[in-house]
């Protein structure tokens, strides 16, 4: 009987044993994360299951080609990356991060696409979702591929070499700009056609003869508040506004269920998406009207200065098919002295322009969007109109411009400083390769599993011995 309920309880603990065993992760393995893609906005791209390496070959430092079918034109791009941590340190390992581009690196074909990079995970999380874009100009897309952004890894192993696995990504359309804003000037005084100036937001500005159907336009615009105001004029004084929105007319009366208010010299305008804004500025004379018999005299003819940033993908200063305008780029306008005067920043297809400037010397300085970008040659070739013109600290020559004149050819060309790859990558052997987030539970699990097989092997050997004694009591 003794040897039966011992028999009993060895097949019990040899289950129970199976049943541990099974429950012991693979070696070097941690639970399957949940990769579910957080976005719902958009155009939504699974980049698969592969973690992508820093310190291998071309091949594995990017994942695709993934299909797509991203129509061209303005986004918000998104990235959400993976890596996993081991929960008792924190992680070391620098550059963890990865972009999207329309070419492999192994084709060895320069990318008219590129994404921003994707931050490192911060040491303590599994996950980071984030903004890499905002309204950028893309390309018809058909394929996309996840590129580690630091491939090769230079520098200390243990501390850059790394992995990340590029989960998803998405591509949130931006609306169009389809508002506008139209001023009219009236003076009390209809037969003096006096010439005013007004500005948006104190930059763009447009110049308007008096009492005539003459206009100045700013479109396309975005929804959002702008301040329309006019220079003030000698011999004149502002004396209100009316405008209209759609058939609904306004006058300066301000309340809250009005989108216009004043300012000095002109009024704010709340412009809501699509909204045509039509406005009369009003002046009256400050003192008595000049003769009517005096000569007119014509103001000075104003004149613009602009163009274009592109991304010269392929960096020879020049601007080729396929090369892209780059989005909000900073632009300074400064004297021929080097005093700033004004700036503005690219418009979403890469252009700028600065108007109403007298004649003079002028200098463009272009400012470089991030520290991952640098300037392409200037005055590369033989065709003003399409090469760049940013030398030294991204300022162009002295632009001499003459009354009314129009420079628009003074253009930058830049690239990104990562797209520099070696021709040669060497495969590290295993006793080489750091750790890079694998769970050390694996390892613990394995040193239990052999410590219970150990008990069960004895407990078999003494199982044996005791039917022994128990067969010799039976003979005596």
């Amino acid at each position: 009987m003794k040897k039966r309920l011992f028999r009993w309880g060895a097949a019990v603990s040899t289950m129970a044993l199976l049943i541990g065993l099974l429950a012991i992760p693979a070696w070097g393995q941690t639970a399957e994360p949940d990769l579910t893609c957080p976005f719902t906005q958009g155009i939504i791209v699974d980049l698969g299951a592969q973690m992508i390496r820093s310190d291998l070959t071309q091949a594995d430092a990017e994942v695709g080609p993934i299909a797509v079918s991203i129509p061209a034109g303005r986004y918000d791009i998104y990235l959400y990356s993976y890596d996993p941590h081991d929960g008792g340190s924190p992680q070391v390992q620098a550059h963890e991060q990865w972009l999207l581009a329309d070419r492999s690196r192994v084709s060895g074909v320069t990318p008219s696409f590129l994404s921003g990079i994707i931050d490192d995970l911060p040491d303590a999380e599994d996950f980071l979702s984030q903004q890499v874009n905002g309204d950028v100009l893309v390309p018809d897309l058909t394929e996309l591929w996840a590129r580690h952004a630091f491939w090769p890894t230079s520098g200390d192993a243990e501390t850059y070499a790394n992995s990340i696995h590029p989960v998803c990504a998405a591509f949130v359309p931006v609306q169009e700009p389809t508002g506008s804003i139209t001023v009219y000037k009236v003076t009390s005084e209809e037969e003096f056609d006096e010439v005013f100036t007004f500005t948006l937001d104190g930059g763009d500005s447009r110049s308007v003869t008096a009492d005539s159907n003459d206009s100045g336009v700013w479109a396309p615009l975005d929804a959002g508040t702008y301040d329309l105001a006019e220079v003030p004029k000698s011999g004149w004084d502002f004396a209100g506004y009316e405008c209209s929105l759609g058939e609904r007319a306004l006058t300066d009366t301000v309340d809250a269920e009005t989108p216009f208010s004043d300012i000095a010299n002109g009024v704010r305008i709340n412009l809501s998406q699509g909204d045509d804004v039509v406005c009369r500025l009003f002046n009256d004379p400050t003192g008595p009207p000049p003769p009517t018999t005096t000569t007119t005299t014509t103001s000075p003819l104003l004149g613009s200065i602009g163009d274009f940033v592109w991304n010269d993908a392929n960096t020879n200063g020049v601007q080729d098919a396929g090369e892209l305008g780059i989005a909000g780029v900073i632009v300074n306008l400064l004297d021929g002295s080097g005093v700033l005067l004004t700036s503005t920043t690219t418009d979403a297809d890469g252009h700028y322009r600065f108007g109403g400037l007298v004649a003079g010397d002028y200098i463009v300085e272009f400012v470089l969007p991030a520290d991952t970008w640098e300037f392409s040659d200037a005055d590369q070739g033989a065709d003003d109109t399409v090469d760049s013109d940013a030398g030294v600290a991204g300022r162009s020559g002295i632009i001499s411009l003459a009354e009314g004149a129009g420079e628009l050819t003074i253009d930058a060309g830049i690239h990104r400083t990562t797209e520099v790859e070696p021709t040669t990558a060497v495969r590290p052997t295993e006793e080489t390769l750091p750790f890079t987030g694998a769970s050390s539970g694996g390892m613990g699990g394995a040193a239990i599993g052999l410590i219970l097989l150990g008990g069960l092997v004895l407990l078999a050997v003494r199982g044996k011995e005791d039917d022994a004694v128990a067969a010799r009591l039976d003979a005596k």
